[in-house]
């Protein structure tokens, strides 16, 4: 997913042998950049656009706030790709966006990234 951000954006993630940012950083720098919504497409065989749905559902890396990891939440090394997939969902727009994750996942950082665009619920 960090492939559909920008590439200045992508080596202050540390990709290209850049240098990477505090995550801190990254949560202002990611969410608000325009993203580059462009796949490989086997049936073209080349890069295609990323069609827009109604829906949407997806899932980001628990690794930092599962139980089993080390629990760095928005401080962790995969908060990266969860800001990277928060600017997709503000350029596409979906009506609704089910994101699943494990329970230590707090609600708060998909509040504070997307609260002006969504209502934000919790269901455990």
């Amino acid at each position: 997913i960090l492939d559909f951000v920008p590439r200045n954006v992508q080596i202050k993630c540390g990709m290209h042998k850049g240098t990477e940012y505090p995550a801190k950083e990254l949560k202002k720098i990611i969410p608000t950049c325009r993203p580059c919504p462009k796949a490989w497409c086997i049936k073209c065989g080349n890069y295609c656009a990323i069609p827009t749905s109604e829906f949407h559902r997806a899932g980001s890396p628990c690794l930092d706030d599962s139980p089993m990891g080390k629990q760095r939440h928005a401080d962790g090394p995969q908060a990266k790709v969860f800001y990277s997939w928060v600017s997709l969902m503000r350029w596409q727009k979906p009506k609704v966006i089910l994101h699943e994750n494990v329970l230590k996942f707090g609600e708060g950082e998909l509040k504070d990234l997307l609260s002006d665009l969504y209502i934000i619920v919790r269901s455990v």
